[in-house]
């Protein structure tokens, strides 16, 4: 496998769209990266059960005949060397969707997000800035916090505690080594309950280690994550904003993206910081037994 993940500039000859670039940045340290045929396979052996750090993604939509050929290379580049990765994933750009539906036969959720972009000159402000609440950037104390809350807002059906927190605990890991590398960090705001702090609303934006051949250094959001309980309360845009400023001014950042569910109300949310539409993703996703 190839290990320059952190080196935008190995993949430059394929060119590869600005999001799987951005997905680079969180393979720099465990991570590996490789170009097979029409495909980059992903792989963070240290996380076997991260659906999306373990993935193919392709330059176009599945054709006829996909299916199988899709499912056979990912057995051979990833089942095979990593049996606890039982899922099965596979992302491609742009808004064709192909001849999908022998995945979806099979089991498999079709799903369509969003690139949002902003650049250093886009304004990025708050609609509705909340100025009751102090955002703070973590500290070595509050990530067990930041586990407890990924686990609280996980997607029930599909993820159970013990796995997710396992997953989570992996993930932040990474986030954590990224930050204290310089690369990036978390902000939360935090609430009282009861006498004690509680993570309210949190995300990371994270960057390249160095520009790319193009001159340009792009950075990536990570888990925009609010509690249900402080929900519509302008946490989620205020978050946003003060992380991308944090990522133009002290992590010299070129480009920030986030990947959005093309139906989510959080686009709304993005897009109302001054977030624009630079592209799409498709994706098809199935869990293991």
């Amino acid at each position: 496998m190839d290990r320059r993940a952190a080196d935008p500039c190995a993949f430059d000859t394929i060119g590869i769209s600005d999001a799987l670039r951005s997905e680079l940045i969180f393979l720099s340290a465990s991570g590996s990266a490789a170009h097979v045929g029409d495909c980059v396979v992903l792989r963070t052996p240290d996380n076997p059960t991260y659906w999306w750090g373990n993935t193919l993604y392709f330059a176009d939509a599945p054709g006829d005949g996909d299916f199988v050929r899709w499912t056979r290379l990912f057995d051979e580049h990833i089942s095979v060397l990593q049996p606890a990765s039982n899922h099965m994933t596979f992302g491609w750009t742009g808004q064709v969707e192909g001849a999908v539906q022998p995945f979806v036969d099979t089991g498999y959720e079709l799903f369509a997000l969003v690139i949002l972009a902003a650049d250093a000159t886009t304004p990025v402000v708050a609609p509705h800035p909340n100025y009751s609440v102090r955002i703070e950037a973590f500290g070595p104390a509050d990530w067990p916090a930041l586990r407890d809350l990924l686990v609280e807002t996980r997607d029930a059906s599909k993820h159970s505690v013990a796995g997710y927190t396992e997953f989570a605990e992996r993930r932040i890991a990474c986030w954590r080594g990224l930050a204290e590398r310089g690369q990036g960090a978390w902000f939360g705001v935090w609430r009282d309950l009861d006498g004690k702090p509680l993570l309210a609303s949190a995300l990371g934006v994270f960057v390249e280690a160095q520009r790319g051949c193009d001159g340009r250094r792009i950075g990536r959001f990570q888990h925009v994550v609010t509690r249900a309980a402080s929900r519509r309360q302008g946490l989620a845009g205020t978050l946003v904003a003060h992380a991308a400023h944090h990522a133009f001014e002290a992590l010299d950042a070129d480009t920030l993206l986030i990947l959005a569910d093309a139906n989510d109300a959080a686009r709304r949310v993005y897009e109302s910081t001054g977030f624009r539409v630079r592209g799409w993703q498709h994706g098809l996703e199935r869990g293991g037994a």
